[in-house]
Order: structure tokens, then sequence, then C-alpha cells
């Protein structure tokens, strides 16, 4: 049984006061504590052949496990919660189908029924999972990595999610290192901006860590970009 600590949250929303509210991130789904934690990839693609009965149950004892956490994030003063999952299409996309699916629907019911918008972190393929999170009920996905590293198009993101989403990301990570430059980062931002600016449901941000390599002066360059707006 996993252990709630609403204490820590509300440690932390008084650290961050008026900036803001600390994300909550309850407990990692089922699949993903499995992929994460417990078998890896392949050992999870050899337990579905070999076991499915005893995956599957696997699967309904840890997600039974974090029914208390979520009981917790529900009564929290937080007008948001977030699936802790580093979810990637090309990685389970027909696993997410099969197993995590339902699990995403019960959690968007549970929250929303407590007032809270729920969201995931999505920074693999974008293609194979946006649409399935939006039809469980998501309200927001992060931190989305398009073109000219991720698999789809700046554009077609809206296209994927719908128009109801928050969609947070955009610029991908790899961008901020060689070989790309100012005049990349320009370009991209401006047809980022271009695209979703006048829809309003996208937050730009990085897609979804700038690289150690990184250069920190591309990451002024879009503040700048921005405050010109």
């Amino acid at each position: 049984m996993v252990t709630p600590a609403p204490e820590r949250f509300e440690t932390l929303k008084a650290i961050a006061g008026e900036q803001g509210h600390p994300t909550v991130l309850p407990t990692r789904s089922p699949v993903s504590q499995m992929l994460a934690q417990w078998s890896g990839v392949e050992s999870f693609a050899y337990l579905e052949a070999d076991v499915p009965e005893q995956l599957r149950a696997t699967l309904d004892a840890l997600g039974r496990a974090a029914d208390p956490v979520y009981e917790a994030a529900a009564a929290l003063d937080t007008p948001f919660v977030e699936l802790p999952d580093n979810l990637a299409g090309d990685v389970m996309a027909g696993w997410f189908r099969r197993y995590q699916f339902d699990y995403y629907v019960m959690r968007a019911e549970q929250l929303h029924a407590a007032g809270k918008k729920i969201g995931a972190h999505l920074d693999g393929a974008v293609r194979p999972l946006l649409g399935l999170l939006v039809e469980a009920g998501l309200d927001f996905v992060e931190a989305l990595t398009p073109q000219p590293t991720g698999d789809v198009g700046i554009a077609e993101l809206r296209e994927l999610a719908g128009p109801d989403v928050v969609l947070f990301g955009g610029v991908p990570g790899a961008m901020f290192a060689p070989p790309f430059v100012a005049d990349d980062i320009r370009r991209h931002v401006e047809a980022v901006i271009e695209a979703h600016w006048d829809h309003g449901r996208f937050i730009l941000g990085v897609a979804d860590q700038v690289p150690p390599d990184g250069d920190i002066e591309l990451v002024r360059l879009i503040g700048e970009m921005c405050e010109d707006m």
C-alpha cells in the first residue's frame, strides 16, 4: 500500500506563495510502474506473452495500491493533478490502449469529480498517444516534442489533440544545442506562435529539457521574443 503525504504539498504550497501551485504527482500508473521500476520493456513484453493473466492481476493490484494516494490528491487544495507517467508513443502505444486507457479514464473521472484538471507528460513520439490521452479525458498534455526531432509537425499538434486540451511544449530540447543556432530557434518559435497563438490553449515551453550542452542564450532569445509580442 502506498502512503500519501499531503503535508508535503502544504509545505511546498507555502514555499510557492503567490507564484503558483506545486505540481501534484500521485503514483505512476501500473504499466508505467512496471516499465520504469519493476520489469523494464523487454521483460514486460515476455510477461504479456507468457503469463497474461498474472500480468493483468499484477497491474490491477498496483492500481488498487495507489487508491489512497489519489484520494489524498483529490482532497488537496490544488487546481490540477498530473499523472506522473513519462509516456512515449513509440514505446507503449499498444500497451496504453490495452492496459492503461481504462485506468486513465478512471483517474480522470475521479479527479474531475473533485474539481481538478488532469494531465500527463508525453515527450516521446506524439502521434500514437495524443489522441488516446484526449479520449481518456485529460485536460492538458506536456511536454510535446514536434518536428524537427519529433514525429508530428507543429501545426498538426492541434489537429491531433482537438480544440479543448491545453498543449504544453513545442520547442524540442535538442534545438538548444548544435547543430541548431539562433536563427533555427527564431524560425521555429515563430512557427509555433503562428500555428497556436490565435487558438490560445498552448503554453510555449521546452520539450522537455534543455540538454547539458545547451546554449542558455537561446533560452533567453525565446524570452525576448515573447516579451516583444
